[in-house]
């Protein structure tokens, strides 16, 4: 599938509460496809790599050439893979990215996930405007890598990175007159490193308990319970069938991440796609919502264990005349500026079995 990466800015107000979107994608100078033969799309990072004070955005090609574009400040934006070292990257399929300045040197450096037998890319950023590729800096498993999170697990001022691991034995179940009806695939273990500050890490996964192996495909590290270190939140595909989403319980000061998830009513069973986080309600507490295909899932922090609030807060998304809704990125946002949160919602279709079909040319959605 070739996913075009849109920029949107704000148009006017038409009346109170609601704004328009204009895509101007093309007229900026951000112009990539994604192309990915699993009819996956691609990740993006919002960075300010030159410190210029303008977000600039890299954007995954997946069997293309993954790409760096520069805000010039004007409303355009400059390809400078070439001139900033991502055009000499391996020739890998990536997947995601996230930056985050891993070394403290006051720099944000880009972390890419990719396809099988390639391992997860650290690019470091040079301070002068270029990357250099750090070779076995994330000594990962070169199994299929979807999604990562840079987090502080240890607090100690460095940061961390969690990566998820996606199906690598894709299994079938069918009824006696040979319909499938269900899957039973085979997914690799997650992996969390820690930072060892010398632009290299060191895989605790044994040691801190996270090695879930559902199908992830969203994943943050994120404070739900308000004690100041980060805990994590999975957000599983085929989470019926496989394992369901799971919340990892930061224990700090104990080296271990205790799986909380049925205790606080996370462990919801999605084709879990993606993951946005915000205090929607202005409770003083982080609330999510988890994309899928079908239903997806807006849970409530009450008092640290939540409660399913997407029917009564009207953003189920879940179908079209009667066929599926698949949605995948998702985030919330103030797009009124009236001081709460909206939440946009991309949908976009892929090849699935008959009991869960989807439909075609859906909407993206905000509300």
């Amino acid at each position: 599938m070739l996913l075009l990466v849109a920029l949107l800015l704000r148009g006017s107000h038409l009346v109170h509460g609601q704004v328009t979107f204009q895509e101007v994608a093309i007229q900026s100078g951000i112009d990539h496809l994604h192309k990915n033969p699993m009819y996956f799309g691609g990740g993006i990072a919002v960075i300010d790599f030159n410190n210029d004070g303008w977000e600039d955005v890299y954007v995954t090609g997946g069997e293309n050439s993954d790409k760096l574009f520069r805000n010039l400040g004007n409303g355009q934006f400059a390809d400078v893979s070439v001139i900033a070292g991502i055009g000499a990257l391996p020739a890998v399929q990536s997947v995601g990215a996230i930056a985050g300045d891993v070394d403290n040197d006051g720099f944000q450096d880009i972390l890419i996930t990719t396809f099988f037998n390639t391992k997860t890319m650290l690019l470091h950023n040079q301070g002068d405007g270029t990357f250099a590729h750090i070779p076995n800096a994330i000594n990962d498993d070169m199994d299929w890598k979807t999604a990562a999170s840079f987090g502080d697990v240890n607090k100690d001022g460095l940061l961390d990175v969690y990566l998820t691991a996606y199906v690598f034995n894709g299994v079938l179940i069918y009824n006696a007159i040979n319909d499938a009806i269900g899957f039973d695939h085979d997914c690799n273990p997650n992996q969390l490193f820690l930072n060892n500050g010398n632009l290299t890490f060191t895989n605790v996964t044994a040691t801190y308990g996270v090695a879930d192996e559902g199908c992830a495909l969203g994943v943050a590290f994120t404070d739900y319970d308000n004690d100041q270190d980060v805990d994590i939140l999975l957000t599983n595909d085929f989470g019926e069938w496989v394992l369901p989403s799971a919340l990892f319980q930061n224990q700090y000061p104990i080296t271990d991440l205790a799986d909380v998830s049925v205790a606080t009513n996370m462990n919801a069973e999605l084709y879990g796609m993606g993951v946005a986080i915000g205090d929607y309600d202005h409770d003083g507490d982080l609330g999510y919502y988890q994309t899928n295909i079908g239903r997806n899932l807006l849970s409530r922090n009450d008092g640290f264990v939540f409660s399913d609030m997407t029917t009564e807060a009207n953003v189920e998304n879940d179908s079209i005349l009667g066929v599926n809704t698949t949605s995948w990125g998702c985030f919330f946002f103030d797009a009124d500026n009236d001081g709460w949160h909206d939440l946009f919602v991309a949908n976009g279709e892929i090849p699935a079995a008959a009991f869960i079909a989807n439909a075609p040319k859906k909407p993206i959605n905000s509300t």
